[in-house]
């Protein structure tokens, strides 16, 4: 015999679900262990921001002006060799493909 199935709400009612059990009536071990995945959790999200603040104050200090309007060159000291106008230029180009084929879709 197949199981009935479980009778909606009628329309506009929504089904009344019965409250999240509190963490202060777990047991202990699971309490303490909770609290550390928390620590955890925000200690590898305080890391992965420090990498890139610490990432972001060293490369601001490489910044010009000059680097968006030069190209690349092929140097042996890379402080002085970059530049940013080639990638601009073909990240320009793709999102004009892009636009050109979903436009009319």
């Amino acid at each position: 015999m197949a199981a009935a199935a479980a009778p909606s709400p009628p329309a506009g009612l929504m089904p009344v679900r019965p409250p999240r059990e509190r963490t202060g009536s777990w047991p202990l071990i699971d309490r303490v262990c909770y609290g550390l995945c928390w620590v955890a959790g925000a200690m590898l999200c305080l890391i992965a921001a420090s990498v890139v603040l610490y990432m972001l104050v060293k490369g601001l200090s490489y910044l010009k002006p000059k680097l968006f309007v030069t190209s690349p060159a092929a140097s042996l000291n890379q402080a002085t060799s970059g530049g940013f106008s080639d990638p601009i230029v073909g990240t320009l180009i793709v999102t004009a493909i892009g636009i050109v084929i979903a436009a009319p879709l």
